[in-house]
């Protein structure tokens, strides 16, 4: 009998038996591109936070800067062709024509500037050559799910197959990620019951954890809100952008529900960590028919 862990799915053998043979080309691209996937999910009513505006040339970022420097509930910048958090600015205005935000704690107008230049240059980009700017509304977390952690907002990864939530996980900041919801950066990757959305186990740079590291609170006291109503979501964005394996990422706002902030074409595969449930044996093809529609 193999070891559990051998049948662990690495990135090779996901992206040769999984990813390819089952999303064609055409909606990876519509999965990549933020903008025409919003649009995609929008047709259809999928919650989504907030479009405040999109900057797709030099000349709109003034008239960007001054619109968001009044928006009071905080914005989210994001490159519209990102990927791995990189490149994603959490800004709220300080009353003074600055910002509160970024890895400083605060930020100049300037800074801003600067930092929207480089995403329109494609610095945080997939692909090569320009990109666009996404600015959203800044998702407030339902108090429960603020559970575990003090500073930033935890968001939900569910991984789909065949259309279908086969395992889910809540990536939880800590202040090793500054806030973020990225696990690269630090955060916890905390594997959830399909069926109640409890957290269950844990991991934290590449070892199993059963507390936070900030607060100690136990994993298991995460319990994510709205739960049925997350994987119904995260089923109905894999009709709208017809992907045969994705990652649906989700947030839940304390006032709107479950919203979709993208779905990830590529999902990464912390999630089996997170869950200690390897992935190779649930994604045997007569079990999970991997039927991506072409778009």
């Amino acid at each position: 009998m193999s070891h559990p862990w051998k049948e662990i799915l690495g990135l090779n053998a996901r992206n040769r038996r999984f990813v390819y043979p089952s999303n064609d080309r055409h909606t990876i691209r519509i999965a990549n591109d933020k903008l025409m996937a919003r649009a995609r999910l929008e047709q259809v009513g999928i919650p989504m936070p907030i479009l405040l505006g999109r900057v797709v040339t030099l000349f709109e970022i003034k008239s960007t800067l001054a619109r968001i420097s009044n928006w009071e509930n905080g914005v989210v910048v994001k490159p519209n062709w990102g990927s791995g958090g990189r490149g994603i600015l959490f800004l709220t205005s300080d009353g003074n024509g600055g910002f509160v935000g970024g890895r400083k704690g605060t930020m100049t107008s300037c800074e801003v500037d600067r930092h929207l230049r480089t995403v329109l240059s494609g610095e945080y980009s997939l692909r090569s050559g320009m990109d666009k700017v996404v600015i959203e509304d800044r998702v407030r977390s339902h108090p429960d799910i603020l559970a575990l952690n003090e500073d930033g907002a935890p968001d939900i990864r569910v991984l789909c197959v065949g259309g279908n939530p086969l395992l889910a996980m809540a990536r939880v900041p800590t202040r090793r990620s500054c806030g973020k919801a990225n696990l690269h950066q630090g955060a916890i990757g905390v594997g959830l019951d399909m069926q109640s959305g409890q957290g269950l186990t844990a991991t934290w740079k590449n070892r199993f954890i059963d507390r936070h590291p900030d607060t100690g609170l136990p994993i298991k006291d995460l319990r994510i809100p709205h739960w049925e109503e997350v994987l119904k979501i995260a089923k109905a964005t894999c009709a709208a952008v017809p992907l045969g394996y994705a990652g649906v990422d989700i947030m839940v706002d304390r006032e709107k529900g479950p919203l979709v902030l993208e779905i990830n074409a590529r999902p990464g595969l912390a999630i089996q960590l997170a869950n200690s449930c390897p992935l190779r044996p649930l994604l045997e093809v007569e079990k999970h028919p991997l039927n991506g529609v072409s778009a």
